[in-house]
């Protein structure tokens, strides 16, 4: 969703939920360390790794990483 102010700027939400729920996709993709969602571990790595420069790269950069994990053999569903 992104809404524009009264100056013409933007907000862009991006979630892997909605408010009253929880993501908790897989504990594996952080190394085993903590529950996190698939669309917050992906946006955290394109962020580090400085593939987020504009919101078109933050967006591919996300979709690699979880096509990448998929590749790999995770599974969503079973990796909590």
């Amino acid at each position: 969703l992104a809404f524009i102010d009264q100056l013409g700027g933007s907000a862009i939400c991006i979630s892997g939920c909605r408010d009253d729920q929880t993501s908790a996709d897989t504990k594996r993709l952080s190394g085993g360390q903590a529950s996190t969602g698939a669309m917050l571990y992906s946006f955290i790595q394109s962020v580090e790794h400085g593939r987020a420069r504009t919101y078109g790269e933050l967006i591919v950069s996300m979709r690699q990483t979880i096509e990448h994990a998929l590749k790999h053999g995770f599974d969503w569903g079973t990796l909590a």
